[in-house]
């Protein structure tokens, strides 16, 4: 159930992404901003938009890029930031170095659901990409390949 739920967040927000159309602040629902400066208080940077289902603003906040989805009610959706690598929970760091001694991490990214928080890394092996799943303990949820050259 969780796996098909941050699957419906992931294709919402790309899709959200694709046809939003930027609105200045001032436009926007009151109950919305306050929603977000309580949230995000350190929020810079910020950049509205209006979706059809939504709204959808990409900021910076205590020095990492964020990503949050609200509904037409503002209520709070999901939110994607990026993470480094010293955040990583500590099992999650074994792990790699045990299982993927010879990769390299080219990605982390949080994503944060009402129903879930989990971190999905992007690993390079030689060259096969995967996107490794871990929830906030570092428990390893899943492993997905992403493409491999075959050159």
């Amino acid at each position: 159930m969780k796996k098909i739920l941050v699957l419906l967040v992931l294709i919402t927000a790309f899709a959200l992404s694709a046809e939003a159309q930027r609105v200045k602040p001032k436009k926007l629902p009151l109950e919305l901003l306050r929603t977000f400066r309580d949230s995000y208080p350190a929020a810079a940077d910020i950049e509205w938009r209006k979706t059809r289902t939504g709204y959808q603003v990409k900021f910076e906040s205590l020095g990492k890029r964020h990503e949050t989805l609200y509904n037409k009610d503002s209520q709070w959706l999901s939110t994607r930031s990026v993470k480094s690598e010293a955040e990583l929970a500590y099992p999650t760091v074994l792990l790699l170095q045990e299982r993927f001694p010879d990769c390299v991490l080219t990605g982390i990214v949080q994503i944060d659901t009402p129903a879930l928080s989990e971190s999905q890394l992007t690993i390079q092996c030689n060259k096969t990409v995967s996107l490794l799943v871990f929830d906030n303990q570092g428990k390893l949820l899943r492993e997905e390949l992403q493409n491999t050259n075959t050159k």
